[in-house]
């Protein structure tokens, strides 16, 4: 009869199996929280990074085009539509008649499909002409694999003449270009949807002194999608220039669409590779600055 007893007792000591379910459920949904909360955390560092990367770019773009407005002579841009077009010609009179904004900032706009999602007159190519630097840049959607860009607007390339002879530049995201006569404004008045930026010519006399710079390169996740500045402000008693200047930069994947309405990255519509991965990698930021021109003038 003890010996019954002391069975059963033992048997008392172990899980029943309705314990043991339990004890397996609350288990799972412990390891599911902290995997979740894990995950989130891992995507608000890398959406972090990525944050951090675009701010830091973006801000050294903003110092090098202040720098370059800066150091630009105290001129009016109008006043250039008299050394590149004939007095009376139809482009001198459409330069003077828009104080000549075609010499200080271009852009051309075409069609993009990202996705499923067709978005119509989407800046593609443009130019920035300060009178001591220029800059000539392609947009991000060339660059991005999710994106397409109407086939006939073509990345903008860079034709030149330096101390070697001609040169020619291809691959352009944001390149700098030492041009006082906003020559690079000019030529790319001039040129088709093809954008072959070409200034080696006679027409405009001149040999760059120094190299182009790309300074978004080809290695990067970055690049521009849109810049502009507006004709500058002239103080004629103050004899000062003030350029007001923005640009938007982003990542190149993740579904970033700056004419999209609300967010700017979007996992788009019937892309395969489409992931929330793919949003965490994505960031858009507009940088908005005032400069004026300081460096002298006549």
């Amino acid at each position: 009869m003890m010996i019954v007893k002391k069975r059963m007792n033992e048997r008392k000591k172990g899980f029943t199996l309705i314990e043991l379910s339990l004890s397996i459920t609350f288990i799972t949904v412990l390891s599911l929280a902290v995997a979740l909360i894990i995950t989130n955390s891992i995507s608000a560092y890398h959406r972090g990074l990525v944050l951090n990367q675009i701010n830091t770019i973006g801000m050294e773009l903003v110092d090098d085009m202040r720098a370059a407005v800066q150091n630009a002579m105290v001129v009016s841009p109008e006043k250039s539509c008299g050394t590149w077009f004939a007095e009376g010609s139809d482009d001198a009179d459409d330069c003077k008649n828009n104080s000549g904004q075609s010499l200080v900032a271009a852009r051309k706009m075409t069609d993009v499909t990202i996705g499923e999602k067709n978005e119509n007159e989407v800046p593609a190519v443009g130019v920035f002409c300060t009178g001591s630097y220029s800059y000539i840049w392609n947009s991000g959607y060339y660059y991005n694999e999710d994106a397409k860009v109407n086939e006939n607007m073509k990345k903008a390339t860079f034709k030149y003449k330096n101390v070697n002879g001609d040169a020619l530049l291809e691959k352009i995201r944001l390149l700098k270009v030492k041009d006082e006569d906003r020559a690079v404004c000019v030529a790319f008045g001039k040129t088709s949807d093809r954008n072959e930026i070409d200034i080696s010519g006679n027409e405009y006399n001149m040999v760059v002194t120094e190299d182009p710079i790309e300074l978004l390169s080809e290695n990067s996740n970055l690049a521009l999608y849109d810049l502009f500045a507006p004709t500058p402000a002239i103080n004629a008693v103050g004899n000062n220039i003030f350029y007001s200047v923005s640009f938007v930069l982003g990542t190149l994947q993740g579904g970033a669409n700056v004419a999209a309405q609300g967010s700017y990255c979007a996992t788009p519509e019937g892309i395969d590779n489409a992931s929330i991965e793919n949003f965490d990698y994505c960031s858009i930021n507009k940088f908005n600055f005032a400069a004026q021109a300081i460096g002298g003038g006549e």
